[in-house]
This record gives structure tokens, C-alpha cells and sequence, in this order.
């Protein structure tokens, strides 16, 4: 359970009108139990957001906030106990509420995708060497108590066991960069691009920490290897646009209508299948062709063991496919 997780509230709220406290008061308060869920104090945080979802019981972003609080601290009930259990089913049917209200955010689905209806969760499973594994639950539950120490020196321990283990070399950064000790922290986000170029988490963490001491090209610099990454997530251009707004180098873009298709590989046949929306466009297929063709031709003969992902090269391929197919129709 790392920062990828508290992230999220470090974000400025946006709040509707309060029947009890002044708009003013209620703001200042979601910031404060954002605050506290931040710095571990997740009791308090979850008392307050309680008290704030008594004046707006239906606010979807303070359901997410107060849904992710329960989640977490969960962790620190033991993941497997009645307790624990207890709160991701009140974790749960926050966020079902902040979903309903029509509210978006990629964390949102992936706190729903791993509480189960009755509250259990799937343990995570980190290493195939047994004491890789245990050091890195030991984290794991000193990390959601703020006990950064603890948590360095379990996540380090995993990775003398396991030296292939991304998300060692990433949490022990990260551990650091809860401390303040951001180019200490960069070092080990470093080591997690060694170990896996391809996860956008570390580039994104190395640009916060960059972006810590006021090195926003730099920082920059991280985020574009983060999107290269994995440009799907929506985590890299967020923390892009809050990095990039205040220090003004934030640029807009021309809206454009892009082509859609949902592509479906097939692992044994080595052949993709292509899905469309009810109604599309024949540029639409198109796209999806040029996305098809570079997995059968490119992606397919150097697999091996990969497992697919939608990437950067196969949606430059579709988009190029697209944008030719266009030109000759113009022309």
C-alpha cells in the first residue's frame, strides 16, 4: 500500500455548499482530514469525513476520500480479520456511492476491483521466494502505519532476497520520499526503471520528488518517460498538469476526435481480434486494422513470456495507420 494510493489527496477539493459550515469551513476541514489520512492518521480522518458526509451524504469526491481512508486503514487491522473486513464493506459502499455520483478518478476502480462484496480481499502476491514475500507483507503493514523506518528496512530485505523485485526497489524509494529525503528517494525510484523500463509508477515518483526541490524541467523530463511507459492510466498526465500548471508550462492542446476500437489478442493464435462501438466510423476500423496488423507482425514474433498491454508503439501504429488512410482520401 504506497503513496500511489494517498496520491490522490493532496489534490484541492471542490465543494458544494454545506447546510452547517460555511462553504469556507467545510474546505478548510476536507483539507484537514485529507491532511491526516496523508500522514497516517487515519482514525481521525475517517471520524472527520464522517462528520462531513453528514452534511453531504451524496458528495462523490468525499466518498472517494473517505472510502479510500477505511480502505487503508484496514491494513492495520490485519488483512484477513472481521475488522478489517468490516471496513472495506463500509470502504466499498462509499465508493459505489462516489461512482454513482458520477465521480472519476483511476484509483476509484481499482479500490472496487480488489474489496470483494462481503470486504475480503485477495492477498498480494509479490515474489515467488518465500522470504521476498513475507518481508514484503511486514512492509506492507508498517508502510499504512507511517512507520517509514520499518518499512525501508523490510522493503530492503526483499529485495536481497528477491534482487528482480520492482516493487521493493519502488516502495523503499518511496519511503524515503515520505521522509523528505527526496535524492536518497530517487536513487531506489531509479533502481525500479533498471529492473522493469516498461511500469510508469517509478518515473512518476521520481518526477515528484524532483519537483519536491523545484527542479520542474526535470520533473518534466521524468513525466514524458513515465507517459512513454504508460500513457492509459491517466496518473501521468494528472501529475503532469499539477506540476506543470503552477510553474506555468502547462500547454493546451487542439481537441481532437480520435478513433476508437477495443482489441481483443488471443495469446495461443497470435492474432487479434477487433471490437467497435455499436456506432462507428469506417476511420474507426481503420485504426483498429493498424493496431492489429503491428501486434500479429511486430509484437507477436518477439512476445515471448509478455503479457499484452495496450502500448505506445501499437497506438502509433493504429494512429499512423489512420492518418495515412485519411491523407489519400483528401488527396
Amino acid at each position: 500500500m504506497t503513496r500511489a494510493l494517498f496520491a490522490v489527496l493532496l489534490l484541492a477539493p471542490s465543494v458544494a455548499l454545506s447546510a452547517n459550515r460555511t462553504p469556507e469551513h467545510f474546505a478548510l476541514d476536507f483539507t484537514r482530514a485529507n491532511g491526516m489520512a496523508e500522514a497516517g492518521k487515519r482514525a481521525e480522518a475517517i471520524a472527520l469525513y464522517e462528520s462531513l458526509l453528514s452534511e453531504q451524504p451524496e458528495n462523490g469526491e468525499l466518498n472517494f476520500r473517505y472510502g479510500g481512508a477505511l480502505y487503508m486503514h484496514s491494513v492495520t487491522a490485519g488483512l484477513a480479520s472481521p475488522a478489517a473486513n468490516e471496513r472495506r464493506r463500509q470502504a466499498r459502499a462509499a465508493l459505489l456511492k462516489a461512482q454513482s455520483a458520477d465521480f472519476h478518478d483511476p484509483l476509484l476502480d481499482q479500490f472496487l476491483a480488489a474489496i470483494k462484496p462481503d470486504g475480503s480481499i485477495d492477498k498480494a502476491k509479490y515474489s515467488a521466494v518465500p522470504a521476498a514475500e513475507a518481508a514484503m507483507h511486514e512492509a506492507e503493514v508498517a508502510f499504512a502505519k507511517r512507520e517509514v523506518d520499518a518499512a525501508f528496512a523490510a522493503y530492503q530485505r526483499a529485495l536481497k532476497f528477491d534482487p528482480s523485485l520492482y516493487p521493493a526497489a519502488l516502495f523503499s524509494g518511496d519511503c524515503l520520499f515520505v521522509a523528505g529525503k527526496f535524492d536518497e528517494a530517487i536513487v531506489w525510484f531509479h533502481r525500479a526503471t533498471e529492473i522493469d523500463p516498461d511500469q510508469e509508477t517509478a518515473y512518476r515518483y521520481w518526477a515528484d520528488a524532483l519537483a519536491k526541490q523545484g527542479k520542474v524541467r526535470e520533473a518534466l523530463v521524468q513525466l514524458t518517460e513515465a507517459l512513454v511507459a504508460n500513457p492509459y492510466t491517466g496518473y501521468a498526465w494528472r501529475t503532469m498538469k499539477a506540476i506543470a500548471g503552477p510553474a506555468g508550462r502547462l500547454r493546451s492542446q487542439p481537441a481532437l476526435l480520435l478513433p476508437v476500437a477495443n482489441i481483443d489478442w488471443d495469446e495461443k493464435a497470435k492474432k487479434a481480434g477487433i471490437g467497435l462501438r455499436e456506432k462507428f466510423n469506417p476511420f474507426d476500423l481503420v485504426y483498429a486494422a493498424g493496431r492489429a496488423e503491428w501486434l500479429e507482425r511486430e509484437f507477436a514474433p518477439k512476445q515471448g513470456s509478455t503479457t499484452y498491454r495496450h502500448s505506445l508503439p501499437e497506438e502509433v501504429a493504429g494512429l499512423t495507420t489512420f492518418v495515412k488512410v485519411a491523407k489519400e482520401l483528401e488527396g
